[in-house]
C-alpha cells in the first residue's frame, strides 16, 4: 500500500510519463528489486489500484441480500463507496488513511489525465471482468451464457468508469452519489429485459 501511495502521488504531481520505478523506490526507501516484486512497471501500479478496489466493491456488492435486484444492489454500494471516492471514509477501517489517500491521488491522476488512466490503468476492462462475475453469479446464469454477463457487465462497468471521470472532469461541489444516481437511473430506463431490476439469487 505505502509503494501505491508514494507513487500515485509521484504521477498525479509530475504526470505519468514524468515518473520513473527509480524515483519511486528513492522515495518510499527500497530497491527497485523490490518493486519488481510487486509491479512490473509505474503504470502497472494503476492497474493494481482498480483491480484490489474493484474486488472489494463485487465483495461488496456479493453481501447484499441475496432478493435484491442486481441494479439496486449495485448502487447501494456504490453509493456508499463513494465517499471513499472523495476522500470520505470508515473511521474503523485500519487502512484507511493509506486507502483514502490512494482513491484521492487516483481521481487526480484521472482528472489529470483521463486517457491515461482509462488505458493504462485498464479500469473499464477491469471493472467489466469483474462484474461479469459477480452478474453471473447472483442471476444464477448458465456456463456457457457469456453474452449476458458480458454485455451486463460491460454496461455496470462503463457507466461507472464515465460516470466518475465525467463528474471529475465537471470540477463541480455537487456530490458523486448524485451522479451516479443519475447514471444508474439511465440504466435502469434501458432495462426492458429487466435483467438488472429482477431479483437475483433465490
Amino acid at each position: 500500500m505505502e509503494i501505491e501511495c508514494v507513487a500515485l502521488q509521484l504521477i498525479a504531481d509530475r504526470g505519468l510519463d514524468s515518473v520513473t520505478v527509480e524515483q519511486i523506490a528513492n522515495a518510499v526507501g527500497i530497491s527497485t528489486r523490490t518493486f519488481f516484486r510487486y509491479f512490473r512497471n509505474v503504470p502497472d501500479v494503476l492497474g493494481a489500484v482498480s483491480a484490489r478496489e474493484t474486488e472489494r466493491l463485487c465483495e461488496l456488492v456479493m453481501l447484499r441480500p441475496a432478493d435484491e435486484p442486481l441494479l439496486d444492489a449495485f448502487r447501494t454500494v456504490y453509493r456508499d463507496y463513494a465517499y471513499s471516492l472523495v476522500g470520505m471514509h470508515d473511521p474503523g477501517d485500519p487502512d484507511v488513511e493509506l486507502k483514502t489517500s490512494a482513491l484521492a491521488l487516483w481521481g487526480r491522476i484521472v482528472q489529470r489525465d483521463p486517457e491515461a488512466g482509462l488505458s493504462l490503468g485498464r479500469v473499464n476492462d477491469v471493472l467489466t471482468r469483474g462484474f461479469e462475475r459477480v452478474i453471473r453469479v447472483r442471476l444464477g446464469l448458465p456456463d456457457d451464457d457469456q453474452l449476458t454477463a458480458g454485455v451486463l457487465g460491460a454496461a455496470l462497468g462503463g457507466a461507472v468508469w464515465f460516470t466518475y471521470v465525467h463528474w471529475l472532469q465537471l470540477d463541480t461541489t455537487d456530490p458523486l452519489q448524485l451522479y451516479l444516481d443519475r447514471a444508474f437511473d439511465r440504466l435502469a430506463e434501458l432495462d426492458d429485459s429487466a435483467a438488472l431490476t429482477r431479483p437475483t439469487r433465490a
